[in-house]
């Protein structure tokens, strides 16, 4: 019933614009219909789908290659009654090898060869009609409106429609690229075609038909809208068709409440299914959607010998398509909504994020069982598998990593700065940074990026990235700008002159890292020392400036260092002065603790089987913590702190510092050991700083153990005895006890550079 409601007011625009047909002829008639035929009973399904459709078959050189597509603004079931009749003239071309055909609501093309990718052609035309002049008006209104389209269509599928009025005249106009097309041949294609539609002014109607791309002008609208007025006929069965759907639901629902456990397990998968739809649905309608078969068939079945190995939430795969381009596919496996969030958020990113240095996104495919992203295929795959494997890096020379490290720069540049959104990726590493057969770079991998408006300086956010490129402010307190990655790239910049991961760096000096290494060496220009020694120095004062700027984007201070555009301007201009940059993170702390012996040595009894550190307001758990582990919060400048701990295989917020007076801010580090059940704290230490002219009394300070599976405090420390869970008196425990008077300085020097231990390991382990 609702295929005939949407009947009622469907306007396909089957008015024929122009057919051409080619001038070579085929060798074996008969077969080139057979495949045409084969052909377009496959694309149907999908046009309805899409409203577009490609496809090819047969043996060269009657191989026969089709493509057909509506205009975006047509409805599905118009698209449909559009192509009915479209397909049907394709083979009045026939014996010649195919021809185009361009109706008003849609388009058709068939070759002997690929052609996907033409957006330009000898055979390009134009249509010019209407000669009622209508002044100055009318032309500044076509320009307007030809020139508006020529900036969206490009960036928002290939489509555009726009209405503009000049005293009172109206233009009305329409621009739509084959969605083969990506954005700069779409560009293209549009560029040459308003510049055709604008020497028919001052004609009142122009349609400019390319070999990628259709655009009108006109003085009346004929685009496609919903505006249209029912009849009472309508309205009543359109009334009781929603009826219909309504009463069946309402029993669809009393029949599952009916079925009960016994269809629980389904259920369940059910609504996981309907969620990730519903959550994917508005971005995967934009971009161009892979059928299953397709995928299927371009990787063998997903066979191990084309998997390239594994992505963030599944698996990715080599595919080769019909036409021989070939892909690379993401197999996601969604199983929480956070998940089904950051593929949404990364399709959504990427499809607006054009630029010769980010990786390509081509489309996606979603079942009930498995999701699936498609971007284009590179073939060295990513930067770590080769600067950092012994063999393989030699292919990396100077000149090749300089051409990586300036391509990395400008597509981090196009994020932050000329992207219709700016975009902070979060997540830059040599992992994410891959290469083609060039080596030239293409950022990937946008599940972690965020959008964030121009005049937005700080951006407060959940912590997420990979230890060790993370920018100290981002860690310590969520602070997220561009020179988060700035920071990120800075490290990827010495990981490409030593050709070592930042990660699994080793010095003797068991705190140092490779940033803090690289920073010493420049400061007693020794820089030769930490040069990958299987690169040939080929221009050692290029290599020590490029050093300098990954030293400037790695300054503690996120004000001190240079935005991504001044980035590019440094590697591209030998002759820009740089400053001399300052000291890395953690720096003077590294140093001070090169000369501690083993911490649990010092304090044996202090410590639980393990130790962990967190910086406040980060709470990234080791998947292999433990109870009886020992955890450490640093508050640097909060004025409250939280330890995590870990009980029953569950995190729990468990101590909370309340009740913080001004001069308690000389606290700096709180230690607390993991009891060994929920009944308790077995220990637990508070350290102030050695520094401070007052010290403050433990009675002036309150903590609140909180019990895992309930809300009611069980102990309070002070010195004061409070009820547990179940019901029995248990006095807090306090080991070396301050007091009001004074305390030993040297205990304290010693537990404050343990408590910066335990932070600094758990840092850059």
């Amino acid at each position: 019933m609702a295929f005939s409601i949407n009947l009622l007011h469907a306007d396909p625009r089957t008015d024929l614009v122009i057919q051409t047909c080619g001038k070579v002829r085929v060798q074996n008639v008969s077969n080139y219909f057979k495949y045409y035929s084969s052909i377009t009973d496959y694309m149907q399904d999908e046009i309805y789908r899409n409203k577009f459709a490609f496809k090819d078959t047969g043996e060269p050189p009657d191989r026969l290659y089709v493509l057909a597509q509506c205009m975006d603004d047509l409805t599905n079931d118009e698209c449909a009654m559009c192509f009915a009749q479209i397909s049907t003239l394709i083979p009045s071309c026939f014996p010649s090898t195919g021809g185009r055909v361009y109706f008003d609501g849609c388009f058709i093309r068939a070759e002997n060869y690929s052609f996907y990718r033409e957006a330009l052609a000898p055979e390009d035309t134009k249509r010019c009609s209407g000669i009622v002049n209508k002044g100055q008006e009318f032309s500044v209104a076509v320009n307007e409106v030809l020139s508006k389209m020529l900036l969206k269509a490009p960036s928002f599928r290939g489509f555009a429609s726009k209405h503009e009025t000049s005293n009172g005249i109206s233009a009305y106009g329409m621009a739509n690229c084959w969605k083969i097309l990506d954005h700069d041949l779409c560009s293209i294609c549009l560029s040459e075609a308003v510049a055709s539609a604008l020497s028919c002014i001052p004609s009142t109607e122009a349609r400019v038909l390319n070999a990628g791309c259709f655009v009108r002008y006109s003085d009346a609208s004929f685009a496609n809208d919903s505006n249209g007025e029912y009849s009472k006929e309508e309205v009543f069965s359109y009334i009781t068709y929603i009826m219909g759907v309504v009463l069946i639901s309402v029993l669809a629902i009393g029949i599952g409440i009916w079925v009960g456990k016994l269809t629980y397990r389904r259920k369940i998968r059910l609504k996981q299914s309907k969620e990730t739809e519903d959550l994917l649905l508005e971005e995967r309608v934009q971009y161009m959607q892979f059928k299953y078969a397709t995928l299927d068939t371009a990787t063998e079945s997903f066979s191990e010998t084309n998997r390239l190995g594994c992505g963030g939430f599944g698996e990715v795969f080599k595919g080769t398509l019909p036409d021989g381009r070939e892909i690379a596919i993401k197999r996601l496996y969604i199983s929480r909504k956070f998940q089904v969030q950051e593929i949404r958020n990364e399709m959504e990113i990427i499809g607006r994020a054009q630029h010769k240095n980010l990786v390509r996104f081509l489309g996606c495919c979603f079942t009930s069982i498995d999701s699936f992203l498609v971007y284009e295929y590179l073939a060295n795959r990513s930067l770590d598998l080769i600067l950092f494997d012994p063999a393989k890096k030699k292919e990396l020379d100077w000149k090749r990593r300089f051409l990586i490290i300036e391509g990395t720069a400008e597509g981090l540049e196009y994020l932050h700065k000329y992207c219709q959104v700016r975009i902070i990726h979060r997540d830059i590493k040599a992992s994410n940074v891959l290469l083609d057969l060039r080596h030239r770079p293409k950022i990937s991998d946008f599940g972690l990026a965020r959008f964030y408006s121009c005049d937005q300086s700080l951006v407060n956010t959940a912590i997420a990235g990979t230890l060790g490129y993370m920018a100290p402010e981002y860690i310590a307190k969520g602070r997220l700008t561009e020179k988060v990655d700035v920071y990120s790239f800075g490290v990827l910049v010495i990981e490409m002159i030593t050709g070592v991961q930042n990660n699994k760096y080793q010095s003797e000096k068991t705190y140092e890292t490779l940033v803090t290494c690289a920073w010493k060496h420049f400061q007693s220009n020794k820089v030769q020392e930490i040069i990958d020694t299987s690169m040939t120095i080929e221009d050692a004062e290029e290599i020590e400036r490029v050093v300098q700027i990954g030293l400037l984007c790695t300054q503690e201070s996120p004000n001190l260092r240079p935005t991504t555009t001044e980035v590019v301007q440094m590697l591209r201009k030998k002759d820009v002065e740089l400053s001399s940059p300052s000291k890395p993170p953690f720096t003077d702390e590294l140093m001070e603790l090169h000369y501690l012996g083993s911490l649990d040595q010092q304090h044996p009894s202090t410590f639980g089987k393990k130790m962990w550190g967190y910086v406040s307001g980060t709470y990234m758990i080791p998947k292999n913590i433990e109870e009886g582990d020992t955890v450490l919060i640093d508050t640097w400048e909060a004025n409250n702190a939280k330890i995590i701990t870990w009980i029953n295989n569950s995190v729990e917020h468990l101590i909370e510092l309340t009740e913080l007076k001004p001069q308690a801010m000389s606290v700096s580090s709180f230690i607390g050991q993991l009891p060994h059940s929920s009944s308790g704290v077995s220990h637990f230490e508070w350290v102030l700083d050695s520094s401070a002219s007052h010290y403050i009394s433990p009675n002036s300070l309150s903590f609140t153990f909180v019990s895992p599976l309930s809300s009611i405090p069980v102990m309070t420390a002070g010195g004061i005895p409070i009820p547990l869970a179940d019901g029995t008196i248990h006095q807090t425990s306090c080991t070396d006890t301050p007091k009001q008077n004074g305390v030993t300085e040297r205990k304290h020097r010693d537990i404050i550079e343990t408590a910066r231990s335990l932070l600094l390991s758990a840092l850059f382990l």
